[in-house]
């Protein structure tokens, strides 16, 4: 069985945060993870680089700031190629 979109990018926020992937829901935002802050953020998008085989921009990464818009990041960017 494949692994939607959305509970890949939970998994993964929830290793780079070190949170319980329960914690982490599409409304989940910058505001509710303790630690979500410059130096994670780039551990995010680099894991998320490596899990969907794709790079940011550099305009697309101050988007960065809740799940949901990262879905919309990564399906725009799925949707391009």
């Amino acid at each position: 069985m494949l692994e939607s979109l959305e509970s890949r990018v939970r998994k993964v926020i929830s290793e780079v945060f070190a949170i319980p992937v329960e914690q982490v829901r599409k409304e989940t935002t910058q505001h509710d993870i303790k630690n979500w802050d410059s130096t994670n953020v780039l551990h995010l998008i680099l894991s998320l680089e490596s899990e969907f085989g794709m790079t940011f921009d550099v305009d697309e990464l101050t988007e960065f700031t809740s799940v949901e818009t990262i879905l919309s990041i990564i399906k725009r960017k799925d949707a391009g190629q």
